[in-house]
């Protein structure tokens, strides 16, 4: 039981963390217009996902869980409006936004059960997870490690690898299979980031 207490108290603050880094990516790359190498569908898949943890994590009663998804929840929509607003969609984003939170809140809370519903979020985790590997892709076909956040990567290994550790000690599969692929992505991310890094300036 203590544990437990430390593990989710260690991993509330770390998915804070893992959070507003993609914050702090978006602020500076909208000012060095490199914004397009934020991946768009991580931010909606990553928001989608949160959404769906805190409506699980209510379902099962989970009160760790409850307050780390209500934080993460909030603060992935302000990663999403932020972006929109630097992009200048905010006016085609926010009807759809809503419009589908209302339907997936209603639908799930109304007509799923814990289980269906602790599925979908290992799905959408595991999803959002494999979407950041379009910064591979781009870092890969550009050859410059700056198309990696290393920021996101790391805090997102470090949350991961917590949140992997506690869904093993509870015993709750959706948690722990989903979070150990996000630490497998994350550190994927970071192998790839220091090697662009590290060869260009073996090159150089």
């Amino acid at each position: 039981m203590e544990a437990e207490i430390v593990l989710s108290s260690i991993g509330i603050v770390l998915s804070i963390i893992n959070t507003v880094t993609p914050t702090i990516a978006i602020y500076r790359r909208a000012k060095t217009q490199t914004l397009h190498q934020v991946p768009l569908n991580f931010l909606r898949l990553y928001h989608a996902c949160q959404l769906s943890w805190l409506i699980y994590s209510i379902m099962i009663v989970s009160p760790s869980l409850i307050i780390i998804n209500l934080i993460t929840t909030f603060l992935s929509c302000v990663n999403l409006l932020l972006y929109v607003v630097y992009t200048g969609k905010i006016k085609d984003f926010l009807p759809k936004y809503f419009m589908s939170f209302v339907m997936s809140s209603f639908l799930t809370m109304n007509f799923a059960s814990h289980e269906f519903v602790g599925s979908m979020c290992s799905v959408l985790t595991i999803l959002s997870s494999v979407s950041s590997l379009e910064s591979i892709q781009e870092a890969w076909k550009t050859q410059d490690c700056k198309a990696i956040d290393i920021g996101m990567a790391f805090s997102g290994f470090l949350a991961s690898a917590v949140w992997a550790m506690f869904g093993k000690i509870t015993m709750d599969v959706h948690v722990y299979f989903s979070s150990l692929v996000g630490v497998i992505i994350c550190l994927a991310l970071t192998i790839v980031y220091y090697y662009l890094k590290f060869t260009k300036k073996a090159n150089n």
